[in-house]
């Protein structure tokens, strides 16, 4: 590896450490970092506005250096000096070209650390740095990535991957990898009323048929067949009230068991609610294990997507709804939304 790894530590260190990044964390993102640029992860820790010209600065003097050291190639092998010339600048144009690619997506990988520092709960049992075989793999993949948004996506990658070491494996990077732009764009539009590995089904409408194959082709959801899934709501007692609940680590709400509402208000594509073997449930789609790894790249939004379902459950329901905060071995009522 070139480069002076302990100015590297500092510099990276410097960078993340304003974050409140754990140890083990900050380790993990210095060790992947200085193996994608090493040299040059000073190019990092500016403004990340500035990266991009720093970048484009370094590849104009990386073209005027293949042209003096072809010239220098050229002297010593004395021969075929037109074929060496073509030769010896496109070895070193590839390499350049990786290389500003590396830089892209390291400095993707920074700024998402920077806007989302991992938290302590979910670093501290990590490993100091990150598999070497995922290194190897993902710095091939970093190396193609020759768009800002192939970049911005690898970006991220790494910087999941920082936060909670064995997200994405092998199978996983591939399937980044082969993900098209617009099925790329369409999953995260509809991630956006993911709740954990589900996307309830009211919120992101009824997915149009060659969406749900793109889908289903890129692995990133699981065949709904031709009656769909769903997940089934769970009972609680609440005081003497028992109720039928839906919530994650976070919160939830529920309502009381002797509840009506109708499955299918006119404005909704997919039913609201629904019963499976008389216990009430909601419509999802189910991501794979790929779709889940994938999902982490993208903002989450599990509490935000259970409010809105509350929210637009209350709007026809004929009982009170509860809004629920997770607390140690029970959930607390904070809100209730009337009839």
């Amino acid at each position: 590896m070139s480069g002076d790894h302990l100015s590297n530590e500092v510099s990276v260190g410097a960078e993340l450490t304003p974050t409140g990044v754990t140890a083990k964390a900050k380790s993990r993102a210095i060790s992947a970092l200085d193996r994608l640029v090493g040299a040059g992860i000073d190019r990092l820790t500016a403004p990340l506005e500035s990266s991009t010209a720093k970048i484009r600065a370094q590849g104009e003097a990386d073209r005027k250096l293949i042209a003096a050291l072809s010239e220098k190639k050229i002297n010593l092998l004395g021969q075929d000096q037109d074929f060496s010339a073509a030769a010896f600048a496109n070895d070193i144009k590839t390499s350049v070209r990786r290389q500003v690619n590396k830089d892209g997506v390291a400095a993707a990988a920074l700024q998402d650390l920077r806007d989302q520092p991992p938290n302590s709960e979910s670093t501290a049992s990590g490993p100091e740095t990150l598999d070497p075989d995922f290194l190897n793999r993902f710095e091939r993949y970093a190396e193609d990535a020759t768009s800002d948004q192939l970049r911005e996506r690898w970006g991220r990658v790494l910087a999941t991957e920082i936060r909670k070491p064995g997200t994405f494996s092998m199978k996983v990077m591939r399937a980044v990898d082969e993900i098209d732009a617009p099925t790329a764009a369409l999953f995260e539009s509809l991630c956006a009323n993911r709740f954990d590995k589900y996307l309830i089904g009211c919120l992101t409408g009824e997915i149009k048929t060659i969406e749900k194959i793109k889908l289903v082709s890129a692995g990133l959801i699981a065949e709904p067949g031709l009656t769909g899934h769903n997940l089934r709501f769970r009972e609680v007692r609440l005081g003497v009230e028992e109720m039928w609940c839906l919530s994650d680590s976070n919160g939830g709400f529920g309502f009381p068991k002797n509840t009506t509402i109708p499955s299918y208000p006119n404005q909704f594509e997919a039913p609201l609610v629904t019963q499976d073997n008389g216990v009430p449930a909601v419509p999802i789609y189910i991501l794979t294990d790929v779709g889940v790894a994938i999902s982490t790249i993208l903002p989450d939004t599990s509490s935000d997507v259970l409010r809105r379902y509350c929210e637009t459950l209350s709007k026809f329901c004929q009982a009170p709804i509860y809004e629920f905060q997770a607390i140690p071995g029970a959930l607390l009522p904070i809100r209730v939304h009337k009839v």
